[in-house]
């Protein structure tokens, strides 16, 4: 039976749609189909807690504590860059110490393999700021030794007060949006993404409570694309 123009018409449109979909894969681009409207909760970003650190996580068995400890604290005592040696200047051997051991952390399965990757925060001044602002890492363990898959202050990003791991994925590992504290009523926000072995930022946001204030504002601050350097 013949068909009428429409329904070839259709029948076309229907299979390019199809082939579409089945060849653009946005997983396959390093994408995810994530809503595209980026949105901020105060509620679900959070500080890693400060009673949970390198010292007393419970979950570290001793060898994975050790290991990490040493990471943390040749990290500290090694300055890679003009901020670090500021935040470090002055600050004796036995308080870095203290501060390694006392660096929050959180153990989260970012790739989906099973094995939990190590979350970490600053925890005192040195690794944080005046503001609240701490460095952030996110490790790897590995058979040769701890990975370093983000450092903030390394990537030249300073610091980030609040953290919340996304539902999405990229190139298979969870995306990650961390907040820093710009004032009482300001925080530049910025989306970090799987590539190339690494964390890099993808998109970055300007948050704001006013002119709602509290806590209409905190409920759902008002978002705009905006990046260091450019407000």
């Amino acid at each position: 039976m013949l068909l009428s123009m429409n329904q070839r018409l259709l029948a076309l449109t229907t299979n390019g749609l199809l082939w579409f979909a089945t060849v653009v894969n946005p997983q396959q681009l390093g994408h995810t189909t994530a809503d595209h409207h980026f949105r901020w909760s105060e509620r679900l970003g959070h500080e890693l807690n400060y009673q949970h650190t390198i010292a007393n996580a419970k979950e570290l068995a001793p060898k994975e504590r050790s290991a990490l400890l040493a990471f943390v604290l040749s990290r500290f005592k090694h300055p890679i860059n003009g901020h670090d040696t500021d935040m470090f200047e002055d600050i004796s051997d036995e308080q870095i110490q203290n501060l390694a051991a006392n660096t929050r952390i959180e153990l989260f399965d970012l790739n989906g393999d099973g094995k939990d990757e190590i979350i970490a925060q600053g925890n005192g001044l040195g690794p944080c700021g005046g503001t609240g602002n701490c460095m952030v890492f996110v490790l790897q363990s590995t058979p040769a030794g701890i990975k370093t898959l983000f450092d903030s202050r390394a990537e030249g990003f300073g610091g980030f007060e609040k953290i919340r791991v996304l539902d999405t994925a990229t190139n298979g590992f969870r995306d990650i949006v961390l907040a820093s504290h710009d004032s009482a009523s300001d925080r530049t926000i910025e989306v970090f993404r799987f590539a190339g072995g690494r964390y890099r930022v993808s998109d970055c946001y300007y948050a704001t409570t006013e002119p709602a204030g509290h806590p209409e504002g905190l409920r759902n601050p008002e978002i705009s694309r905006s990046c260091p350097g450019e407000k």
